[in-house]
């Protein structure tokens, strides 16, 4: 006679089904391993090997290990062409992709998916570019710290290395262990009038360094660290990868220069129309960077800088 299921163990099943393997279901459920198949068939819950069967994208998110929201994480992939569809199941509604299509997805898009928390196989048998992608993910400032908050220390050790004007925006990133963007973010939202010394590198970019970015970028390198092997600031990278069209512009948010910032204070009495067309921005981007500024300190920051504003 079949052992009843009880409700517990089909609701350990539908959340674990294509995250754990079989066997280590079974196991916690005290099941055999054609039980648990042969319940995963009744419920409709599909495989999740190289068949290309449908999984649940709540056990894809689940799989990936990641700490944003499950609404989050499907927006931002719906929007970068993620085959995901919806399944009917009497009047439940629910997501799912194809493994199969899910890996083709990834490899073309694999400055949008993290692999850090992902373990090995948890999928079923991987791509070969996974591996390195994973190890890619595991040294990736910008996921390391992506909830690292800042101490009291950091903020008072931040300003103070700014405000000696001896300190580059990738000087700062490397002391802080963070990401280049990551300092100018906190910058702002400390409200600092100071910023990093420019560094004077003019050198034309070669062709061989061209290709190496866009090699390394495919490869799914972020950008700090596609700028260590370069040797080359982050904001530079960030910048070139837009140039090149490496990726959509949408994809970056274009990030505002010293001399930009200082133009829109020694330009205050033009029209954000007008400044617009001659900074190549949008209205609104104008409208915000100019709520953000704080003009009377930009103004001591130019004294102290000697910045030409001309552009």
């Amino acid at each position: 006679m079949a052992k009843f299921w009880s409700a517990e163990e089909v609701e350990y099943l539908e959340e674990n089904w294509g995250i754990k393997s079989i066997p280590n279901i079974a196991k916690n459920i005290n099941r055999t391993v054609a039980a648990v198949k042969a319940k995963a068939i009744k419920l409709e819950l599909g495989e999740y090997n190289n068949s290309g069967i449908y999984i649940t994208f709540n056990q894809l998110v689940k799989a990936l290990g990641y700490n944003q929201s499950y609404s989050w994480i499907l927006e931002r992939y719906s929007k970068h062409g993620c085959p995901i569809k919806t399944k009917k199941k009497l009047n439940h509604a629910y997501k799912v992709i194809k493994i199969d299509e899910f890996w083709d997805w990834a490899e073309k898009n694999k400055e949008v998916v993290r692999f850090n928390k992902l373990d090995e196989n948890a999928l079923g048998k991987e791509p070969k570019w996974v591996k390195e992608k994973r190890i890619l993910d595991k040294k990736n400032l910008k996921i390391i710290n992506n909830n690292r908050i800042w101490t009291k220390e950091e903020d008072n050790l931040l300003i103070s290395k700014v405000k000696s004007y001896r300190y580059t925006w990738s000087d700062l990133a490397k002391e802080f262990n963070r990401t280049e963007p990551a300092i100018k973010k906190r910058l702002y939202k400390l409200n600092c009038p100071y910023r990093p010394i420019q560094r004077d590198n003019k050198i034309a970019w070669t062709n061989e360094e061209n290709n190496k970015l866009k090699e390394l970028f495919s490869q799914g390198y972020s950008s700090d660290q596609i700028a260590k092997i370069l040797n080359k600031s982050e904001f530079s990278i960030i910048e070139k990868i837009r140039i090149l069209k490496a990726i959509p512009d949408k994809e970056f948010k274009r990030l505002w220069t010293l001399q930009e910032e200082m133009y829109l204070f020694n330009n205050k009495n033009k029209t954000n129309e007008e400044l617009a067309i001659e900074l190549n921005r949008t209205v609104n981007a104008i409208k915000r960077k100019k709520e953000r500024l704080n003009i009377n300190l930009m103004l001591a920051m130019t004294e102290k800088q000697g910045v030409n504003v001309n552009v």
